[in-house]
């Protein structure tokens, strides 16, 4: 993996607006030996982030970010084909907050997160592609792409009740879907 990346952080109007700006690129190279193939994959990926302070004790926040991923498994698909790169967007956004002279603080948010292409082995291959005459000659395992989507939100408070001290309680709730309709055709003779 070779990656180059930049990132840019402001603050405008006397610190009461902060921005970053971030960009990567990265570029994977993998060979399969036994398959006598190479893939590469290029990723680009951003990251957006902007924090408002209200009031010198509360902020309001929102970050995108996306990103991209590797295959973590190198079998090609069910038709031979190599895995895509998996790619995510991320949305996060909230209120955070620091009272009684920093004592009390803690932060609210909401995020969602989406993640296409992702990998994994097709655990029962042979009962739609079985080994030998009825069905494809391949590698022992094939691969299956799917996506997945978690959506959720989470409430953080940090005390200070005594010097040295710090108490955290946290709570945070996620919804989410993994998987995706695959339709796959029995390959008998």
């Amino acid at each position: 993996e070779n990656s180059v990346q930049a990132a840019l952080v402001t603050d405008w109007f006397d610190g009461r607006f902060d921005s970053l700006l971030g960009l990567r690129q990265d570029v994977y190279r993998r060979s399969r030996y036994y398959q006598a193939d190479r893939q590469r994959y290029v990723g680009n990926a951003k990251n957006l982030g902007v924090v408002w302070h209200v009031r010198k004790d509360a902020s309001l926040y929102y970050g995108y970010s996306d990103s991209n991923r590797v295959p973590g498994n190198v079998n090609p698909s069910l038709y031979g084909e190599p895995m895509p790169l998996s790619q995510g967007k991320a949305h996060e956004f909230g209120l955070k907050f620091s009272l009684l002279e920093d004592r009390l603080s803690g932060s609210i948010s909401r995020y969602s997160s989406d993640q296409k292409n992702d990998n994994g082995s097709l655990p029962f291959r042979d009962t739609i592609d079985p080994l030998g005459l009825n069905g494809q000659f391949g590698p022992p395992s094939a691969s299956i792409v799917y996506d997945r989507t978690s959506k959720g939100y989470e409430v953080t408070l940090t005390a200070k009740p005594i010097k040295n001290w710090n108490v955290r309680f946290s709570y945070s709730n996620a919804d989410g879907i993994e998987g995706t309709t695959i339709d796959m055709l029995r390959l008998y003779n």
